[in-house]
Order: structure tokens, then sequence, then C-alpha cells
């Protein structure tokens, strides 16, 4: 065994959030190397992190991981039997600062060079079951071997497209090992209880022991599998390819390659089209020809109208429930959202449905033609879905796929026993059911991890979105891909007026609740059980110079960020004191003239400021101009130092007609960040930190292009922000008094901060 602590410092672009480019210096690795001797050329990675964010004592992320993985590296170093090949264990100490103790060890290490794959152990939540979220790239053998070994699997291939596409505002360790180091990996996270992520309530207590045991006991299986795979040294013809994979509910796991995938899922699609195409030619006993293919085209036309109906009821509740200032009212109660978007979106389902049978099928004498077509027309748009997305290699198209095998088979098995569902509906209840079993349980099963996932993430996801549209959003996609199959199952019904009805009085009921008494709203301080409305403020004190380097405009003050939607209504702002009076922070200078800690603009564009007294606390930022000279006639170069607090953004914004071009901080072409409409000039946003403090100032230099002619003109306006978390700067008396304004639902968040630019 051996054990080393790596002091690193680098630098890397990630395109993530708003995109920036990552500075670090002196962030460490407590590192352990587990292997037989002579030590082997092939090692297995594990990792996780045992820094947390300001004020979070971080028990879940990433506490539990580091002792689980104590707790393997005990058990491992313990046996008799010797490892075929290393483990490497790596308890970085910079997660947080955004991924970068996990760079400086894959790039930098000496053990870096025998990695041949890895696990990530993290958390999005507190405790519950650990969710494999992410696999690859390529590698297949890596989820067979946690498909085969852990003892409860949860894990599913939709999760990974949904969180690779973006739309959770996080990301782990998990990239930076497969970008920078280009090797394999899985990624297992905490998902339960999203409420106490990256807050002072993710504590110990919300951990149930149970899923630490759970988690030990997966992994260490997992990790056992892995070190002694042959095809971690050679992973030959299992090195390519990705994988499909779910679990059933947690019992057990399926996977298979994707390319076995896209051939069942053509040999499926072809199957369909065969049996729509003996419906067209007569070969079944209901329409056929024309007849059959218009009635089709009209329960495909139907269906969507339909969705536009569901869509545009759940909407409009969303959207009025915003404008009367409750939004977020199923935050703390998740039920809510069954009784406020699932009932009255199945609702317009069998109302529009209802309508269409009394108006548009008379002619049909035959009803149970008219469940035929809409069921066959189901399947069609079961059938275009999974095309689409085996076509683009979505491992996700797995879902379509559990829609369109039961359902191929329903009329065939009622053939088979001689059935005909017009003489025996008991039958047809009971086969149609039957049919809808797997599917529909593996999607409520996905629907539930998909709530509890991005229920807690809603309330955090920034003053620009309205959360209400993205809860309304999951219910109106689980109610259509639900009721899908059931629409053909309204026209054989002699009424739905008692479904109708209690639809209904559930929907009012629910909205009584929320419109009237407490259950509407969204928060909780029960420090037991607590689901807060999140900000964060810093104390600030700012400074601009104009290209003199005068300074034009100084002051200071509270400036409070909000994390979601409710602040942006002065009902919600009225309920907080302090907060209530507080006026819009203005945009001005670049990246909006404020401390921004994350490149987060776009996500958090709705702040607001309150003058103040300045603070005065050490060290100080100082981004100095140490020189400038023209590389030629149109490129200058300009050399900078920093100095300051172990936290500092960056931030550059050219002037029209000039172009950032290189840069000292790496080779490659700096990276601009996204920035709202509002900024049309690019934008930069660097992002430094370090561990202990350097021993001399950060220095980096920049080239900026400008057209000839306007060498001398302003060419870039450059900000530095310090902010302040060490232990006895992170509290002035003016955010003590300010904080001290908050009810106990809310969980403000705040620390001294710097801003000062020039324009150059």
């Amino acid at each position: 065994m051996e054990i080393e602590v790596q002091k690193v410092s680098g630098t890397f672009s990630l395109e993530f959030l708003d995109y920036f480019t990552s500075v670090y210096e002196n962030v460490n690795n407590v590192l352990v190397q587990l292997g037989p001797q002579p030590a082997s050329n092939h090692s297995l990675l594990v990792n996780c992190h045992y820094d947390s964010v300001y004020e979070s004592p971080g028990a879940s992320d990433d506490a539990v991981s580091c002792c689980v993985m104590l707790e393997m590296l005990y058990v491992l170093s313990k046996e008799d039997k010797p490892l075929v090949n290393n483990i490497v264990f790596n308890f970085n100490g910079a997660e947080e600062n955004v991924l970068q103790a996990s760079h400086g060890f894959i790039t930098q290490h000496r053990w870096a060079k025998n990695i041949r794959a890895f696990i990530n152990m993290e958390s999005a939540g507190s405790g519950g079951r650990e969710l494999l979220f992410q696999t690859g790239p390529e590698n297949p053998w890596l989820v067979e071997a946690y498909a085969q070994s852990a003892l409860y699997p949860y894990g599913s291939v939709v999760g990974q497209d949904v969180f690779q596409s973006g739309v959770i505002p996080s990301d782990t360790d998990f990239r930076i090992y497969r970008d920078f180091g280009n090797i394999p990996g899985i990624d297992v996270a905490y998902i339960s209880n999203g409420y106490v992520y990256h807050t002072l309530f993710d504590l110990p207590r919300f951990i149930p022991s149970g899923g630490i045991q759970r988690a030990g006991d997966n992994m260490l299986a997992t990790l056992r599998t892995l070190v002694s795979s042959p095809y971690l040294a050679h992973p030959g013809e299992y090195r390519h390819g990705n994988m499909v994979f779910f679990d059933v509910i947690g019992f057990f796991m399926v996977v298979y390659p994707a390319r076995i995938g896209q051939i069942l899922n053509c040999f499926v699609l072809l199957l369909v089209v065969t049996q729509l195409a003996k419906k067209v030619t007569g070969e079944g006993s209901g329409l056929s020809g024309l007849p059959y293919i218009q009635g089709l085209l009209k329960a495909f036309l139907f269906t969507v109208i339909s969705w536009l109906a569901v869509v545009t009821v759940i909407m409009t509740i969303a959207l009025s429930l915003t404008a009367l200032h409750t939004p977020l009212s199923w935050y703390t109660h998740q039920w809510v959202v069954v009784g406020i978007y699932f009932a009255p979106g199945i609702l317009a389902i069998l109302l529009t449905h209802g309508f269409f049978k009394k108006n548009f099928f008379k002619k049909y004498g035959n009803v149970w033609q008219v469940e035929s077509l809409f069921f066959d027309s189901s399947l069609v748009i079961w059938s275009v879905l999974l095309a689409v997305m085996t076509y683009n290699n979505i491992g996700s198209a797995c879902l379509a796929l559990f829609w369109v095998i039961p359902h191929l088979c329903r009329d065939k098995v009622a053939s088979i026993l001689n059935i005909n569902f017009k003489d025996n509906h008991n039958a047809f209840i009971g086969i149609h059911l039957l049919s809808q079993a797997f599917p529909g349980l593996m999607s409520l099963y996905m629907v539930y991890t998909i709530c509890e996932m991005f229920i807690p993430v809603l309330g955090r996801i920034g003053t620009g979105f309205m959360p209400d549209v993205g809860a309304g959003g999951i219910a109106a996609v689980a109610v259509i891909v639900f009721m899908l199959y059931q629409n053909g199952v309204i026209y054989v019904m002699k009424t739905t007026r008692k479904t109708t009805s209690l639809l209904l009085l559930v929907f009012l009921v629910t909205l009584s609740l929320v419109l009237f008494t407490p259950v509407g709203f969204p928060y909780n301080g029960n420090p037991e059980g607590p689901s807060l409305q999140r900000s964060i403020f810093h104390h600030v004190n700012r400074k601009f110079h104009d290209i003199s380097g005068k300074v034009v405009k100084e002051d200071s003050g509270i400036w409070h960020i909000p994390f979601d939607y409710t602040s942006k209504q002065q009902t919600w702002r009225n309920k907080i004191p302090k907060f209530r009076d507080a006026p819009k922070a203005e945009c001005q200078g670049a990246y909006c003239g404020w401390p921004y800690y994350l490149p987060m603009l776009s996500l958090m564009q709705e702040t607001y400021y309150i003058p103040t007294p300045e603070h005065d606390l050490e060290p100080k930022t100082e981004l100095i101009l140490m020189s400038r000279r023209m590389v030629n006639s149109y490129t200058e170069r300009m050399t900078f130092t920093l100095t300051g607090p172990e936290h500092i953004a960056i931030y550059m914004q050219l002037f029209e007609k000039t172009a950032l071009t290189a840069w000292s901080l790496h080779s490659d072409v700096p990276l601009a960040s996204k920035t709202p409409a509002f900024l049309s000039n690019d934008t930069y946003f660097v992002y430094y930190s370090y561990g202990t403090k350097p021993e001399k100032p950060f220095e980096f230099w920049i080239e900026i292009d400008a057209p000839k002619g306007q060498s001398t003109a302003a060419k870039i306006e450059i900000a530095a922000a310090g902010h302040y978390w060490a232990e006895g700067q992170c509290i002035t008396k003016e955010l003590r008094e300010y904080k001290a304004g908050f009810p106990d639902w809310t969980y403000p968040v705040g620390w001294p901060a710097t801003y000062e630019s020039w324009i150059l």
C-alpha cells in the first residue's frame, strides 16, 4: 500500500454552466494505491471528494462516499488473496471548486498513466439508493460488471441521456476523467432528498445507515469484479460500443449492447410494419384498405389534438398559479403534483375523446373498430418514436420499445386464445391491462425517479425559469405516455362520467388546498425535514475605472441573488422584511458589473442591491497590469499579476471589433462564455482558486487583436472579483444583520466579495 498527498496546480476550460476557464494552484489529493507486488501496469481508480460547498457540512456530498471508500480500502487491505491489478483511491480535495483536483490528478500524477477505468462516487441528495446515471464512453464491459456484481442495482440509460443533455445544472468528476484522461468509467450518486443538497442540513442524521451499507455492498462487489477483469488490461472487442441498461424496479439489471438494441428495434419495427400491412390488405377481420388508412389518420389527428389539450390545460394551470403568486405549491408536498397537474391532464384526454366519440365516430357502427384504430395509431406513434431514437443512437429508445412489444402482441394473443373482445369485455380488460403491465410499471418507475431528482432541482434553477412550467411539463409528458393506449378504451366505455367527476373532484380539492391552506406554501423550515427557499448574498465593495485609470464609480452594499422564480414576485419579497424594498441590480460593466462566483448569469439574471457601508477585509484583491506591448501592427499583449483571497473570478468583456486570440492560461483557443442576448460582446470567465496560499502572485497574459487604426482605442474591460470564504472573513456586521431578517423557511448563504474593473 502506498499513500501520498498530491499538491497540484493547473488550468483547463469547461463547457459547463455558461462556459469558463478554471485556474487552480496548490489543491490537494489524498491518494492510496493498493495492489500486487510488484505493482501492475493497470489500475482501477475510485474517486470521492472530501471538500464541501461554503457552510455545508457535506455529509452526503461527499463525505459518505469517502467513508464507503475507506471501508472498502480497509476490507481489501486485510484480504489474503492479492489483487490482480492496482486500485487507486483518490480522496480529492477540490471537486466543489468545479472539478479542479481530479483534473490535477489525471493530467499530472505519475499513477495516472496506468489508470484504465474508474468509479466516481457522488451525491445530489442525501442517502437513499445510489443511482448509476453515467457510464462509458463505450467500454460496455464496465456496466456489465456492475450489472453482474451489484447486489441492489439501480440505474438507467434514460438517466444517462437526461444528465448528459445538460438539463440538470450540475457536473461531476466523471467529466474530467473522461475528457482529460480519456478513460471510461461509471458514475453513481445518491439522489434522494435533494432538498438538503449543498445546505447546512447536509448532516449525517439524514443519511440512513441502510443506504450506506447498500452502497458499500454494491461498490465493493463491483470493485472486485472490475479490478480482476481481464478487460481492464485488454478490453479488445469490449473497448467499443455503448450499452443499453436499466434495472427492473431494483431487483435485477438488464444490459445489452446498443448495436444489439438497434437490431432488436429494427426487427420489432419490421413486425409492426408487417402487422399494419396485413390490416391494410384486408387479412384482418376489421377495416381494411383505404377506409382503414383514413380511420388510422383520423385517430392519429384526434390523438394529437388530445395532446394539445393536455398541454394547454396543464400549462394554463401552471401559468395561472404563477400569476396568482402560488408557484412551487408541490415543492414540499410532492403529492400535490398528482392532483394539480396529473388529474386535469387525464381529465383533458377523457373530455377531448368523449367529444370526438359523440361527434365524429357515429358512422362507425362497431365501436371496437374505433378502439382498434386508436390502438393501432398509438402503436404507430411509439414505433415512429422508436425509429427516430434508434436512428439517432439514443439509448433511451428502450423506453419506446417497452411500449411497442407488448402491444404488438395484444391482438395476436387474443387471436390465439380465440377471444372476441366485442363479446367478452372482461377478457379485453384482462389482456389489455396485461399488455400495459410491464411498460406501465417501468415508465411509472422512471417517472418516480425523475420526480425524485428534478422536483428539488426546480427550487434552485434560477429566476429565469418558471418551475411550475417544468413540473407541469413532466406531468404532461407522463400523462401522454400513460394514456396513449387508453384512448381507444374511451370509445368502448359506456360512459366516463364517474371517472371524469372523480378527476375533477381531485383537482378541485387539491386546488383548494393549494390556494386556501398551508399545503400550498412551498417551503418548510422544519430542521427535521427542510425544503428551503435558497439564495446567495454578498457584502460587496465595487469600484469602476475609466480608460485613464480614474475611478468613475464606487459603491458598496448587499447584493442578493435569488435561486428561484418566487423571488421575482413582490408578494413573496414582502414576506421577507429585509428583502421587501430591495431595488433590482442594474447590469453595467464586465459580466454586468457584479461578482458572480460562477458563470451563471444566464440562470441568475434578476438580482437585487441594497446600499450599505463597505467592508475592509484582507487580503485585497489586486489585478495589476504589469506591461502591454504590440506583438504586431494589430495584436497587443497585456501581462497581469493577480493576488487576493482563495477564490477570485476574472471577467473579460471585449469591445466591438476586437478579439481575444490567445492567452497564457493554456494553449487552446480561449473559450468564450455564453451570455444573455443583452451582452452582445464576447465575454470570458476565468475561475481562479488556490488551496494553500501561493508564494508569488499569479501571472498571466492575454493577446487582443484590433483593426488597424484602432490600436490606441479601448479594447477590453477586465474585472476581478474576490470572494472571502476563510474563517473569520466570511461574515460581516452587515451580512449578519441582513441574514437575521430572513424567516426559517429560507436558506440565505452569504459572504463578502469585491469587484473592481478597468477599461484598457
